[in-house]
């Protein structure tokens, strides 16, 4: 990884602790170079690096319990974590289909989300409903309007 990241990138990386705040754009930097060290020539690398983050998020007591919650459920909660990771825009489910198969959720407010991170955002949520037993979860990135972000999630 630390070829694919310039010096300043890499001893950005080197220091991050859990409770660091980076800007959007060396985080995606990070996130475009961890995923090729994982996931060398796979186009789907990012978001597949993203599905395991988003697996491994919910610890300890919480683990347990995102099994009996429902997918939506989830959905409406993930948006919370928005907060946690970025320090601006809105996070809010806009949609949940009659059925129980498909979720569409909303960013507001924070245009500048670059298309790597747009990608792990997708594969991060997938990651998180596959918890609850969702099966052959997928996720969809709207990009009509880039003052509203939107991706579609879908599973069985």
């Amino acid at each position: 990884m630390r070829a694919l990241l310039s010096e300043k990138e890499w001893n950005i990386f080197q220091s991050i602790m859990p409770v660091s705040w980076i800007t959007i754009d060396i985080g995606g930097r990070i996130v475009e170079a961890a995923a090729k060290a994982l996931f060398p020539g796979d186009p789907k690398g990012i978001w597949k690096m993203a599905k395991i983050c988003g697996k491994d998020n919910i610890k300890g007591i919480y683990r347990p319990l995102i099994r009996i919650l429902s997918v939506p459920y989830i959905g409406s909660k993930a948006a919370g974590l928005w907060k946690i990771y970025y320090d601006q825009g809105e996070n809010k489910v806009l949609e949940v289909s009659e059925n129980g198969k498909h979720i569409v959720f909303g960013i507001t407010g924070n245009p500048t989300i670059p298309a790597c991170l747009r990608e792990f955002i997708g594969g991060f949520v997938a990651g998180m409903f596959e918890l609850t037993g969702a099966r052959s979860v997928s996720s969809q990135i709207i990009d009509i309007d880039p003052e509203h972000w939107k991706w579609r999630i879908n599973w069985n």
